[in-house]
């Protein structure tokens, strides 16, 4: 266990999703000049990483990003809806001075329009600050998908063809 390697598969971060960084460790092995050629391992790793996330499962995670709202106690009921809205939890409230100060956890995901969502709400008078907290799977049936460009590395013989340039069209 001398070498070991993060590896994170991504979506797109507007998108505000992330599937679990899984830690490969690599335990041995060698390379042999007369039985194996570099671009192997380019070959191989893809199918080893997909065969494992698709065997042993796969969480898909959210960035979760903590809020702090600083408002007008008036609009206490439109800013805490707002955040329901966005699948927002209400972690505390309480009132400092003449301010509602709201402090809740929102997925990234559903915030993107939140600074301008909460500036209408509040005429430009509230004052609200976002940090990333941490990650939290996503609630059950919320996937992300995309189109596959290429052979799928779980179809083991056509990505290897395609990979060493030898699958024919069609």
């Amino acid at each position: 266990m001398k070498r070991k390697i993060n590896i994170g598969i991504l979506a797109h971060v507007d998108a505000g999703k992330t599937s679990l960084t899984e830690q490969l460790l690599f335990c041995g092995g060698a390379h042999h000049h007369v039985h194996t050629h570099p671009l192997d391992f380019f070959v191989c790793t893809p199918m080893a990483i997909m065969d494992g996330l698709k065997n042993c499962g796969t969480t898909l995670l959210e960035p979760i990003l903590r809020v702090r709202a600083v408002f007008d106690p008036a609009l206490a009921g439109r800013v805490i809806g707002l955040l329901q809205g966005m699948r927002g939890v209400l972690l505390e409230q309480g009132v400092r001075g003449e301010k509602q100060v709201l402090n809740a956890e929102v997925p990234a995901a559903e915030s993107m329009e939140l600074p301008v969502e909460f500036a209408k709400l509040t005429g430009g008078r509230g004052s609200i600050s976002t940090v990333f907290s941490h990650y939290a799977p996503c609630p059950p049936g919320f996937t992300a998908e995309r189109e596959r460009i290429g052979a799928n590395p779980l179809d083991r013989a056509k990505y290897i063809l395609e990979k060493r340039n030898a699958l024919t069209a069609g």
